[in-house]
């Protein structure tokens, strides 16, 4: 979330590198080893009023992550 809340703030370090759509909802991937968080915002007179963040469970999906024996 701190990431995502650095790309929207004006003038930070990350203001002008992110690509942060249009509109008062912003939805913001960001990429890590293990998946993909998606940050949701919503914005209001430049303020964010909201925040959320979204996961994915990319080793679950891949296999790579089994439950133990006598846990399922």
């Amino acid at each position: 979330m701190r990431v995502a809340s650095a790309c929207l703030i004006k003038d930070s370090v990350a203001d002008g590198v992110a690509r942060v759509p249009e509109g008062a909802r912003k939805t913001l991937a960001i990429e890590l080893p293990t998946g993909q968080l998606s940050d949701v915002a919503m914005l209001e007179g430049g303020q964010i009023r909201s925040a959320a963040v979204l996961g994915t469970a990319r080793k679950l999906f891949d296999g790579l992550i089994f439950a133990k024996e006598g846990t399922a």
